[in-house]
């Protein structure tokens, strides 16, 4: 899963011209394709590049993620697989803000555990942390931001039902 967008090709259908884009940039940090078989110990990688728009400034991010099966437990009779992921982003971007170029450029690691019945192919919760330092540079000043956010989900929460391609 991968798209690209250029802050030259800032047309209808890019992060910057779509509200569409931004229910698809939300969901994408939960999308993934699982190996056919999941035993625990399993370990797989993937990576993408795309393009999210933040103020009408295209950035541009590079995202590793590496998943690991930690531990299998039976829930109600089912297997339930508790998934640990671990995520690396870098962002770089440029773009015009009241009049004037800025440009960005950071590093993010993200620490992600959630639980799966995979008979059922759902998700049943999860919670994580995450860190990202950027640079915002402009003609006049640089500030350096450091942001941790911490996500928490109860897995009593009602039930989606993972992508079939998960």
């Amino acid at each position: 899963w991968s798209s690209d967008v250029c802050s030259s090709d800032l047309v209808e259908g890019s992060p910057c011209s779509s509200a569409t884009w931004t229910v698809v940039q939300g969901v994408r940090d939960l999308w993934f394709r699982a190996p056919d078989t999941l035993r625990l110990g399993t370990i797989w990688r993937d990576s993408t590049s795309y393009t999210i728009c933040r103020d009408g400034i295209p950035l541009h991010l590079h995202v590793e993620r590496s998943f690991r099966v930690h531990e299998v437990t039976e829930r109600e009779g089912r297997a339930v697989l508790t998934v640990q992921r671990e995520t690396r982003t870098t962002l770089a971007g440029d773009g015009m803000q009241f009049g004037e170029r800025v440009r960005f450029s950071g590093t993010g690691t993200g620490l992600l555990q959630f639980e799966l019945d995979p008979a059922a192919g759902e998700l049943l919760g999860g919670n994580g942390t995450s860190t990202l330092e950027f640079t915002m540079q402009s003609r006049l000043r640089t500030q350096r931001v450091d942001r941790k956010s911490t996500r928490l989900n109860s897995s009593h929460v009602k039930r989606s039902r993972m992508p079939s391609s998960a």
